[in-house]
């Protein structure tokens, strides 16, 4: 009985390090899309920025 009990911990163990890792890279992976995002933001806003003067004024 207790080789079993044993063996349940091991298994909720390995369930929850599989669970914390998978949440680590799901988080990992959201800073990297709101760094590129920002970016994308920052470059669509200098885009928007040149093409808001009319033709020929500077």
């Amino acid at each position: 009985m207790q080789t079993g009990l044993w063996f349940l911990f091991v298994a909720f163990a390995v369930v929850w390090a599989v669970l914390f890792g998978y949440l680590a890279s799901l988080r990992a992976r959201q800073q990297r899309l709101e760094v590129e995002l920002r970016s994308l933001d920052a470059a669509l806003g200098r885009r928007e920025g040149e093409t808001d003067a009319p033709a020929g004024t500077s």
